[in-house]
């Protein structure tokens, strides 16, 4: 009887400190979207990715997104290169916050040597990324 009278105390212990305790203030949920496109190709330039992305159906696009977004320390960083996962195609993930760009990441193998990665040696860039135009002109 003893063993049971001080189980149910201990359980009535538990129960108040778990409905005491502080619930965390509710989240907001905000309009956090995403776009994810397949790359074919990127390509580097001294200041400049170039890459290649599949639109829907068998159309190619060609952007140019500066390197500095993607340099670690600085202010004004919008983007991460990212290793890509095993058996994953390479991709470009766009994302927005309240329908604002917030942040670009490119899903590449980290390998120089793969044959998605290539040099850029034309004379004339392609545009640089817009990211609301991109989006919208998938």
């Amino acid at each position: 009887m003893k063993k049971i009278t001080a189980l149910v105390l201990v359980l009535i212990l538990f129960s108040i400190v778990f409905v005491g305790a502080e619930t965390p203030p509710e989240l907001k949920e905000g309009s956090f979207t995403y776009v994810t496109v397949p790359i074919i190709k990127v390509l580097e330039q001294r200041n400049y990715y170039v890459v290649y992305y599949q639109k829907f159906g068998t159309k190619l696009g060609c952007v140019s997104i500066p390197r500095e977004w993607f340099m670690q320390g600085k202010a004004n960083r919008k983007g991460l290169v990212k290793p890509l996962v095993k058996n994953c195609d390479p991709y470009i993930s766009i994302f927005f916050k309240d329908g604002e760009f917030a942040r670009l990441d490119l899903n590449v193998p980290s390998n120089k040597m793969h044959t998605m990665w290539g040099v850029f040696t034309g004379s004339v860039l392609p545009s640089e990324i817009d990211p609301q135009a991109f989006v919208h002109g998938l």
